[in-house]
């Protein structure tokens, strides 16, 4: 394809280790993941180990391996070395999936649901029950193909933790509500703290996603990525921990194409929490959103 000729001494095949993540070879060409553009995280991008040239067939993206170092993407750099480390670290276990019958443990009714003001619509769509077992409202959590991977439990007394999510989930890997968004079928979404902060959203047809937490990790960003988001409204809570979230977010998401805007709480709201909104105010927060430069002109 890029003009191999089999048998002969490979002068770039280290350099292309080094650079690329290279799913296989064959002769001197061999089949990397373009770091320049998301694909599904295919590979597309042929490099010859003996000329050095490289081409991605999916985003055209071509050079030579001499004038490399000047045409890495930003963040590149970080993404190899994460990578190469990822090549000795053990990997993570995946969390047990659970059948969807599973679930009917838990589909009691509890009023604990309806005072937050949820529409059926919105408890049935996301599953929220209730384990008269341990009297915790429950809450489905998944992976983003949808996938069951248990309950995330929301306490009923004033006790602390309140939320308790399933033994072992990897929180950081995954975001909230991210199975119901199709690669590329949404634009614009709201990311907040919490799950209840994210159902909140969806019955104010807003679409949403929660980091669980108040920090945005590289898996929860690289979700957003693959999904084809182009602009996430920052929508974390209204304390000092969410205001402090929101420069932490941005930074997660730079040099990833992703634009960021900020819902700003008026004073008069006073609710901690998107989920304390009521669903005009929702709305009116997200839709008015500031772009992220005009949000810190006003901060600052």
């Amino acid at each position: 394809m890029l003009g191999c000729g089999g048998g002969s001494l490979m002068r770039y095949e280290q350099q292309i280790r080094r650079t690329f993540d290279v799913v296989s070879t064959s002769g001197n060409e061999f089949l990397c993941k373009c770091p320049w553009h998301i694909d599904g995280n295919k590979p597309n991008l042929y490099a010859n180990g003996k000329n050095g040239k490289f081409l991605c067939q999916s985003c055209g993206k071509r050079g030579h391996m001499q004038a490399i170092t000047g045409m890495l993407p930003q963040a590149s750099a970080q993404d190899l070395r994460d990578r190469m480390a990822a090549l000795t670290a053990p990997e993570a276990p995946k969390p047990r999936v659970y059948n969807e019958a599973w679930l009917l443990r838990y589909a009691h009714v509890h009023p604990g649901w309806y005072e937050r003001g949820f529409s059926e619509q919105v408890m049935d769509d996301f599953n929220l029950g209730y384990d008269p077992t341990k009297d915790v409202l429950t809450i489905p959590v998944r992976n983003t193909e949808g996938e069951l991977l248990g309950v995330i439990t929301r306490r009923l007394d004033d006790l602390k933790p309140k939320y308790m999510y399933p033994k072992g989930f990897p929180i950081g890997r995954y975001l909230f509500g991210a199975w119901k968004l199709r690669s590329g079928e949404r634009n614009v979404v709201a990311l907040v703290e919490g799950t209840v902060d994210a159902i909140a959203c969806w019955d104010a047809r807003i679409p949403a996603m929660a980091m669980m937490g108040s920090r945005l990790t590289k898996d929860q960003a690289t979700v957003l990525q693959v999904l084809g988001i182009r602009t996430v409204v920052i929508f974390t809570d209204n304390d000092v921990a969410g205001r402090e979230a929101i420069p932490q977010v941005h930074d997660a998401l730079r040099g990833r194409g992703i634009a960021v805007r900020v819902a700003v709480y008026r004073p008069y709201w006073r609710a901690k929490d998107p989920a304390e909104l009521n669903e005009q105010r929702r709305r009116k927060a997200f839709h008015s959103a500031l772009p992220w430069h005009r949000w810190k002109e006003i901060v600052c």
